[in-house]
């Protein structure tokens, strides 16, 4: 992989991209890229959080193609609360979770369902 690919990759992953979706757009395993994403961590000497707090978030986004800074417009709430909220790096009150439901075109109830 290429710097520029590997750059690619995680931006992809912090926008909230799956393992699956981003190994096939790179015609890889999502094991592979899980242990790309580690080695970049380990090198870097920190962890990318890849957890949601909700997994329909990033389920939504996915479906619906919306990445971290379109569903921050959406939801009227700004990309690092968004970013924090969707990767668990940040507390969020229930109604910026609502916020962001309503960004996706969900309710929060359906937001919640694990």
């Amino acid at each position: 992989m290429t710097r520029e690919q590997k750059i690619d990759i995680c931006t992809m992953r912090i926008d909230g991209r799956t393992l699956p979706y981003i190994a096939e757009k790179y015609g890889v395993s999502k094991q592979y890229i899980h242990q790309l994403l580690n080695s970049i961590a380990s090198e870097r000497g920190n962890v990318i959080k890849t957890q949601v707090a909700y997994p329909r978030i990033r389920v939504e986004m996915e479906n619906q193609n919306i990445n971290v800074s379109k569903l921050a417009k959406l939801s009227g709430v700004s990309y690092y609360t968004v970013l924090g909220a969707i990767t668990k790096t940040r507390e969020c009150r229930m109604n910026t979770y609502a916020k962001i439901a309503n960004g996706l075109g969900i309710s929060l109830s359906e937001m919640l369902e694990e």
